[in-house]
Formats: structure tokens, sequence, C-alpha cells
């Protein structure tokens, strides 16, 4: 791009950065083409965020067990112990969706699993999703969420990975930056002292995942 200052002819190189960003904002894809994983260890979190979401249109796959989402992440990856750990710890092979509304619930112990989902799926065709960007709360028992992001980036690279957190003073302590530097995660979006108005820049950055997610899998 060049530009004229004063007299002189300035050029403004683009670089691949920006690029990719121009490519991805351009990009169409369908709200419910691939999954997105919430995992909160609260169930409250996730059943209203999780409902918000799909009400949107996204295909919302929630967990208030990070361990267990650890091990879906895992699962679709192809490892079979994975997929085997999964199926033994619900009671139930059979999720049932319906769309845009009240959520199916499955529990084993403190395993807990909602799918927000337009039809009746088992296990074996949530096999077949895609996670196309990951949502997790920071602050959950082992893995917590820098720890759980970190296994979906070593997993699946191209997944855009958002940071949830409620715990303002944690997110600007120490601890908070020594996490940082064995973990990588695209977005950090801090949670509403009351009520859900994080919701909305929520949508906006599984939105732009999406978009990544498809330009990277189908760059135009």
């Amino acid at each position: 791009m060049e530009q004229k200052d004063k007299g002189r002819m300035t050029t403004h190189s683009i670089d691949a950065g920006e690029l990719e960003l121009i490519a991805i904002e351009s990009t169409t894809v369908a709200k419910d083409k691939y999954l997105v994983l919430l995992v909160d260890d609260l169930p409250k979190v996730v059943d209203v965020t999780g409902t918000l979401l799909s009400r949107k249109g996204y295909s919302v796959l929630g967990f208030t067990n990070s361990a267990i989402a650890q091990i879906y992440v895992t699962a679709l990856s192809g490892d079979q112990k994975a997929k085997d750990k999964l199926a033994s710890a619900f009671n139930s092979k059979t999720i049932i969706g319906k769309p845009f509304t009240a959520i199916n619930q499955f529990q084993s112990g403190d395993t807990n699993a909602y799918l927000f989902a337009r039809e009746q799926q088992n296990w074996e065709q949530l096999m077949s999703y895609q996670i196309a960007v990951v949502v997790s709360d920071a602050m959950m028992p082992q893995p917590n969420g820098f720890e759980l992001l970190g296994h979906v980036g070593e997993t699946f690279p191209n997944t855009y990975r958002i940071l949830l957190s409620g715990e303002t003073e944690y997110v600007k302590s120490t601890q908070l930056k020594e996490s940082l530097k064995g973990v990588a995660f695209d977005e950090y979006i801090e949670k509403a002292a009351q009520g859900i108005a994080y919701a909305n820049p929520l949508q906006e950055k599984i939105l732009f995942g999406l978009k990544r997610y498809e330009h990277r899998l189908n760059p135009q």
C-alpha cells in the first residue's frame, strides 16, 4: 500500500500475519459446522453459556469435569484408550439434544456432560466432531484451564483457544505469568462480576475462531 507524505511516496508492506487476518475476516462458515467445546467446573456457567451460544446457532458440548474434557480431546485424536475411558465414564450411550432449547445432562460420579445440539446423537457421532474452538475456565481442579488449553494446542494446533476467568487478581498475578510461559492460548476474556456480560465478546471471539479454523483447513 502506497501513501504520499509531504510530496514523498512511502510504502507500507503487509506482513503474513496481516494477510492471514484479512483472509480470516473474509471467510464464511456456518456456526454449527464445527464444535465449540465449553469447560467450566460450575454447572450453572456451562448451562447458561451453552444455552446462549446454542440459541445463536453454535453446536456446543460442555463439560464440568476438565479431566473428562481432556480425555475427550485425546479420544478425538484417535487414541483408543481414551475412547474406552470416555465410554466407561457415562451410563448412557445416547445423547439427545433439542434445537436451541434445554440441555440433556449425563452424570457418572462427579462427571457432567452437556450437549447443546439439533438432533439425537450417540458417542460414535461425537467422535466424528472437529473442535474448532475451546472455551475453558482458568481455575479448575486438575487439569486447570492452562493445562487443558495447552493439551488442546498440542493435539489440535488449529483449534482456537479461549481462556475465561472471574479471578481478576489471579489473572494479574505472577502465577498467571508463570503459567503462560508454557501454555499458549489465543484469547483471554474476563468473566463479569455479575451476570453474563462476557457473553457478547465471547460470541465474537468464537465466531473469529470458527473462521480461523475454517481458513486454515481450507485456505482460499
